[in-house]
């Protein structure tokens, strides 16, 4: 979903966010097997959303995304391990410059989120490395040229 709004003098604003939510995750290994739900449990965050804001007025535009994972647990055992829900932010403003080229300065997760972790489920590796990234804030500085 998005909301666009164009101004005369403050730019342009897109706002909007994207989302996803798993109702059903069931996993049948073979046609006799049973079927297992697997919804909500670690490694399979039921909700996804993704907010964005962008600006542009002339040469100039900003924007500012988000990543967001619900928590997930898992009884095992009988015992109960989870890890909580995740939430990052980005941020970058760029600039087009005069000979048809652009430069970006940004920063991604710009609060410094680190991976939901729970050691004892993951082991070694106290994090699900397909869901979190390890890079922690990290800025950046693009500049593209074209030909």
């Amino acid at each position: 979903m998005t909301y666009i709004i164009d101004t005369e003098n403050a730019g342009r604003f897109d706002m909007g966010i994207s989302a996803a939510k798993y109702t059903k995750y069931i996993v049948q290994t073979y046609p006799e097997s049973p079927k297992d739900e697997y919804q909500g449990e670690l490694g399979l965050p039921d909700l996804r959303i993704n907010p964005h804001v962008y600006w542009g007025k002339g040469d100039w535009g900003a924007a500012i995304t988000g990543y967001y994972l619900s928590g997930q647990d898992e009884d095992y055992g009988g015992s109960n391990y989870a890890v909580g829900s995740h939430m990052e932010w980005n941020a970058q403003v760029s600039y087009q410059l005069p000979w048809d080229a652009s430069i970006t300065i940004g920063a991604l997760n710009i609060t410094n989120e680190e991976p939901e972790q729970n050691s004892d489920w993951y082991g070694w590796e106290p994090f699900d490395f397909t869901l979190y990234s390890t890079m922690g804030r990290t800025a950046y500085i693009r500049y593209n040229q074209n030909l």
